[in-house]
């Protein structure tokens, strides 16, 4: 192997589009809490534990702070990771790397899509899927003396060997939630996801052990994080014999260390039906979850293969959830097949009745590795190319019903959903079910929460019509704790990416209205299609 002995680990900008326009971003809430950035780069935290231990590592996060000369000029090798929002970062620093001279490899989401792409943007070795198994043959290229090429490992991770992130290497206190994961993959076989086509996540799930995730939680104390944490999972609750292994030992963890940590994660709305699931994660300190309810429309959940989300109807399923102790942070997606007219209304709706604050509302886009793209790609209904670039604002495929009135739909929810005095009658409907539960402790806040607090206050308290019906909630909240206080402030703060989104994707949504043809503006008609 080349003389390898300072490596420098690089997570790129993302898009100020993405930045703009991306809830994921958490940009507004970054903003009220004095940080800089939504979460770490696990996937370079734990590349950064995977290498030799005798070289020395520095880990620079753009979204954070610029890379220094002196962190260029000190580097043997650099490594860059990103997703599909990072394309442009990602190129830009595979180039200022190959100007100075430096070995570079690239990994992560968007070089596991498209490794020939990345190759072409400047990276000498694209490592493809998952870092546990790609890097060992990345090494054994370098000690034959290789220059360059794309790695990709015969079989997944076996992700009870992986090593802790590397926590320690980045200042912890520049992120809104920090992140951690327990297992990858998932059992079900919805449609429109790419992950059980991936060497990342892939069909089966695979977990960590429980000593080892406590060994996680241990390195991130230690790191001085405190706050929120979310277990990156594709489905918490895709293995539920290991989940229930693991649940008593992260609850007598948090009680040993007095609950550092407000925990979250993703998982299926079918949690709701296990009543001793959602007591156990409560206990543990799982207080939230994201939730792809997706759609209310049973003929769009069935085509795009989610029956699981018919077991209970979503506002019951959410009610239970809530009761539990449980936070629903709840994905929406509009364009499904399957769906009729009037489903952006119904989703509202839903939104009226369940106890839920916070939903993300997509337009449905076809991924490439997903059965979805290869199901349109038949049908003739793709718009775009494997590169998935398409105007901003519509869908990346020809739906059933028309494109013009979907988006109007999703324009319609955007303004009424992400309404001030909504969110504030929403997220006090869904704290008085929070406060029925047992055993719901959350983390004290942090500077951070309090100082978005403080801003939450002025604008709902001060600054909008709705200011009596928000202290009036306040005043009803109080009694029944301050945790409960505390976490209706907290998703009222999260909630304040989506108010500012909403006046950045009505514009853009309102131009792609004015920019569709007259095919987009009428059903699909497949005999129609195949003429043209």
């Amino acid at each position: 192997m080349p003389a390898v002995e300072r490596a420098l680990l690089i997570n790129p900008r993302q898009s100020d589009a993405a930045r703009e326009t991306s809830s994921k971003c958490l940009s507004e809430t970054a903003r009220i809490m004095g940080r800089d950035a939504a979460t770490p780069p696990l996937g370079l935290l734990t590349v950064a534990a995977l290498l030799p231990a005798e070289w020395s590592i520095t880990v620079v996060d753009e979204n954070v702070r610029p890379i220094t000369d002196a962190e260029w000029d000190a580097a043997d090798i650099v490594m860059v990771s990103g997703y599909s929002d990072q394309i442009e970062g990602q190129g830009r620093v595979l180039v200022e790397a190959r100007r100075r001279g430096k070995l570079s490899v690239a990994g992560g989401g968007w070089a596991s899509f498209a490794p020939e792409q990345v190759s072409a943007a400047g990276a000498d070795f694209v490592v493809v899927d998952e870092a546990e198994t790609g890097l060992p043959l990345l090494f054994e290229a370098l000690a034959r003396g290789a220059k360059g090429g794309i790695i990709k490992a015969e079989k997944s991770a076996d992700v009870s060997k992986s090593p802790a992130p590397r926590f320690d290497l980045l200042d912890m206190s520049r992120y809104v939630i920090a992140t951690m994961q327990f297992s990858r993959g998932c059992p079900y076989r919805c449609e429109f996801c790419d992950i059980i086509e991936k060497g990342i996540g892939g069909r089966v799930a695979r977990a960590k052990t429980p000593a080892q995730f406590l060994a996680e939680l241990d390195a991130l104390r230690l790191s001085g994080w405190r706050g929120t944490v979310f277990i990156a999972d594709d489905n918490f609750i895709g293995d539920r014999r290991r989940v229930r292994e693991l649940l008593p030992e992260v609850a007598g963890w948090m009680r040993k260390h007095d609950y550092p940590f407000t925990l979250t994660t993703e998982a299926s709305i079918n949690l709701a039906r296990d009543e001793e699931m959602t007591r156990m994660m409560v206990e543990a300190g799982i207080t939230k979850i994201f939730v792809g309810i997706e759609s209310v429309d049973e003929q769009a959940l069935r085509i795009t293969r989610k029956p699981h989300n018919l077991y209970l109807p979503t506002d019951e399923a959410c009610r239970r959830l809530a009761q539990a102790g449980i936070e629903v942070h709840a994905a929406l997606i509009l364009g499904f097949d399957g769906e009729t007219k009037g489903a952006g209304d119904r989703l509202l709706e839903m939104l009226r009745a369940a106890p839920v604050t916070n939903s993300d509302l997509n337009l449905l886009w076809a991924l490439p590795q997903a059965a979805l793209w290869k199901r349109l790609e038949k049908e003739g209904r793709l718009l775009v190319g494997p590169d998935m670039q398409s105007p901003p604002g519509r869908m990346n495929f020809r739906p059933l019903r028309p494109m013009d009135e979907i988006i109007g739909e999703a324009m319609v929810f955007y303004r009424d959903a992400f309404e001030r005095a909504h969110l504030l009658d929403r997220c006090h409907r869904q704290h008085l079910e929070l406060a029925k539960a047992r055993n719901r402790r959350q983390a004290r806040p942090s500077w951070g929460d309090w100082r978005s607090f403080a801003h939450i206050a002025w604008r709902y308290g001060v600054l909008q019509s709705c200011r009596w019906r928000f202290w009036a909630a306040v005043a009803d909240l109080a009694p029944r704790g301050l945790g409960v206080l505390w976490s209706f402030l907290r998703v009222l703060a999260h909630a304040e990416t989506h108010v500012v989104l909403k006046h950045v994707a009505m514009p853009i949504w309102q131009t792609a209205l004015t920019d569709l043809d007259d095919s987009m503006r009428r059903p699909f008609q497949p005999a129609v299609a195949a003429a043209e």
